[in-house]
C-alpha cells in the first residue's frame, strides 16, 4: 500500500481533530499501529482498513485507490457509485 494511503488517514484524522490516541481506542488498535499506518510503515489488514475507514465516517476506496488524492472526496460525482461497489466486495470478505 501506498504512503498515500498513511497521509490520507493522517490528514482526515487532524480534519476531525482525533488525537492519535482517539483513532486508536475508534479502531480498538494501539496508538503505535496508527502511527505506523500514517507513517507508510505499517499496511493494515483489511478489517483495520474497514475500523479506519469507519472511524474517519469515510469510504475504504478514498483510502485505498491512490488516483483519490487528498482532498478529492467527494467532490467527484462518479465517486460515490464505484465506492459503493467496492464497500460491497469489502461487506462479502468480512
Amino acid at each position: 500500500m501506498s504512503n498515500l494511503f498513511g497521509r490520507k488517514v493522517k490528514h482526515k484524522r487532524k480534519l476531525l481533530r482525533l488525537s492519535l490516541q482517539d483513532l486508536a481506542n475508534k479502531t480498538h488498535k494501539s496508538k503505535a499501529h496508527i502511527y505506523e499506518i500514517e507513517e507508510g510503515k505499517s499496511n493494515p489488514k483489511i478489517a483495520t482498513l474497514i475500523k479506519i475507514a469507519e472511524a474517519l465516517n469515510i469510504p475504504i476506496l478514498y483510502l485505498i485507490d491512490d488516483k483519490y488524492n487528498i482532498g478529492t472526496y467527494p467532490h467527484e460525482p462518479h465517486y460515490c457509485e464505484y465506492c459503493e461497489k467496492v464497500e460491497k466486495i469489502f461487506d462479502i470478505l468480512t
